[in-house]
């Protein structure tokens, strides 16, 4: 027979459905995950919006369609990525022409390829 735990939240008295969490607090920390990565990506949402609605929603690394950045769903994959081609901190620049829509996917594979170059990604 296994117990069910109570949520690691502290004061919570609901029982934990995932990762130690109630269903609420789980919704909540994922929240602020994403909000964390977009805050260091140094992207507002109007720029993510203006970057997905320039490519269509397109991602231009696989051709396949992302969700709208200011939705949430709880798959990653097809979450989008507003990306420098050249890296700023290879001196690619903030220009329109320097920035892509790629999924989450095509981002990691950008990343870990000019990371096997030498570059910044």
């Amino acid at each position: 027979m296994t117990v069910a735990s109570v949520c690691s939240q502290s004061g919570c008295p609901r029982r934990a459905l995932r990762n130690g969490r109630c269903d609420d607090h789980a919704r909540e920390r994922d929240r602020r995950k994403q909000e964390a990565h977009w805050r260091s990506t140094g992207s507002t949402l109007a720029q993510r919006m203006e970057t997905w609605r320039r490519f269509d929603g397109m991602c231009q690394g696989c051709g396949e369609p992302t969700r709208r950045p200011d939705t949430r769903d709880d798959g990653e994959q097809l979450r989008p990525i507003r990306e420098h081609l050249a890296a700023v901190a290879d001196g690619g620049t903030d220009d329109d022409e320097n920035i892509a829509l790629l999924c989450h996917l095509c981002a990691d594979v950008k990343t870990a390829d000019a990371r096997r170059r030498g570059l910044s990604g």
